[in-house]
């Protein structure tokens, strides 16, 4: 039976699908394994171009979920796009290639919407610092200093994105001295998306040192981020950890082998957008094709999730201009059950990186439900940590993300593969199975023991011990 309970405070929680739920409700599906019983506070009819209804089934019974609602953050959706919790027809991941009429149409609608979505951004930047979010993480906070008194909480764990979600568990530690875990899955001010100046800046700086100097422990998801962190604030060494993202082992199907005689299917799953584009990609695969280096009934390429945000074209207007239409299907976001099986049945998985050199510090959280698929992975990714890791697992080919030239021979070279009946070489099973939810469950909960035992702290191993060592 749990002994401990543990507030979990997050925005992104199911019904809301996509990669940045998976790492709240896995450690929720597994705390109890650990002794550790988690009371959930998260969001009720926010709005996100990912819901997935599913994933509630994979909320332990009787675990309780408190949702406080973001009006905000709804009545934001209702404006540029989005999907409310319960919807899934015409989702905006459901992203189709047009042409003729119907694509004048769109691209007239996604005129207006562009310019919508600019005054909603100037008015969020001026009203709501840091993020829209900010008063759901105040009223977040109000309910969940009652949570504290009515479950005994023993400490408090915060997830970010949005950043406000820290914000909460400021307050709460502030409010009623219970231990408290922030976990930054991507930076804050730091993030290649942070592009504020100004008395703005000056905030968003503040409350970050505040976070920084009073969570009891920080968390975060790869060695490059802990570097950042510690060098801004190296009084904190001892306290910033790293528990990676992963995979949840029970979710993946028995694999079914691709089928043979049909084509070569790429399949990518997750967000686009202009840091993390397919556009390098689409175009090695035209030229490949122009000059009948592979037939086009002999390649397919599928994506799954968002392929252009509400609003936008960009992506879809580039499958017509290449010619593309008929290699190239987009399934908008699908359930995350269909999307492992697709996963496992494909020929080889595609992944996009962030761009850039700030890229090297990032690992999508894809990356590790592709090594779970065990399917060959053709990465477009700068050579940073990532990179690192797909070579260490022996899992697939990584590109820069700018070598067209590259990433063309390598189509051309699966493809190839496949026709000549070359099987792709086996990932290091080993490597993988450290990516597993249930162990990082593990790793968050000997921080939890860490901050609510201090007198058997000493015999405690570290969740990261070989990093105080760098």
């Amino acid at each position: 039976m749990p002994e401990k309970t543990a507030l979990i405070i997050t925005y992104s929680f199911p019904p809301m699908g996509g990669i940045a739920v998976q790492r709240p409700l896995k450690f929720v599906k597994y705390l109890r394994q650990y002794g550790w019983e988690p009371v959930v506070l998260t969001t009720h009819g926010a709005y996100s171009a990912t819901m997935d209804k599913s994933l509630l089934q994979d909320i332990p019974e009787g675990v309780a979920v408190e949702r406080v609602a973001d009006p905000v953050g709804k009545w934001i959706g209702m404006f540029v796009g989005g999907t409310a919790a319960g919807a899934r027809d015409g989702a905006p991941g459901a992203a189709q290639v047009k042409s003729g009429r119907l694509a004048w149409i769109g691209r007239m609608k996604s005129g207006l919407k562009t310019k919508l979505k600019s005054v909603l951004k100037t008015f969020k930047q001026t009203m709501f610092i840091p993020d829209e979010s900010v008063l759901w993480a105040l009223r977040a906070a109000w309910v969940g200093r009652k949570l504290v008194r009515k479950y005994n909480i023993s400490c408090v764990y915060t997830t970010s994105g949005p950043n406000s979600t820290h914000l909460a568990g400021w307050m709460l530690r502030k409010w009623t001295g219970v231990p408290w875990v922030a976990d930054f899955r991507d930076p804050w001010v730091d993030n290649i998306h942070y592009a504020h100046a100004g008395m703005r800046d000056k905030i968003e700086r503040w409350m970050e040192r505040k976070v920084f100097q009073t969570a009891d422990t920080v968390v975060t998801v790869t060695d490059s981020f802990r570097e950042m962190f510690v060098s801004k604030y190296p009084e904190r060494a001892g306290s910033v950890e790293v528990i990676r993202n992963g995979v949840d082992p029970m979710d993946f199907p028995t694999p079914v082998p691709p089928p043979e005689n049909t084509p070569f299917t790429f399949f990518y799953a997750g967000i686009l957008y202009p840091k993390r584009s397919p556009d390098k990609f689409l175009q090695a695969l035209s030229v490949v094709l122009r000059y009948r280096r592979i037939r086009r009934t002999d390649v397919r390429v599928e994506f799954a999730g968002v392929f252009d945000y509400p609003g936008k074209t960009d992506n879809s207007d580039l499958v017509q201009r290449l010619g593309l239409s008929d290699v190239v299907t987009v399934h908008g976001y699908l359930p995350r059950s269909q999307v492992l099986e697709r996963m496992q049945a494909a020929d080889a998985l595609l992944l996009i990186g962030e761009s850039g050199s700030e890229g090297k510090q990032y690992v999508p959280g894809k990356l590790y439900e592709y090594l779970f698929a065990g399917r060959p992975i053709m990465a477009l990714l700068e050579d940073g940590e990532a990179a690192q890791i797909i070579r260490e697992a022996n899992a697939g080919l990584v590109i820069h993300p700018r070598d067209v030239q590259e990433m063309a021979d390598a189509i051309v070279q699966f493809v190839r593969n496949k026709l000549q009946g070359i099987q792709p070489k086996e990932p290091n099973i080993a490597e993988v199975a450290k990516y597993s939810r249930i162990e990082q469950t593990g790793q968050l909960v000997q921080l939890f023991h860490r901050l609510t035992e201090p007198q058997h702290a000493e015999g405690v191993v570290p969740v990261n011990e070989h990093v105080h060592h760098a």
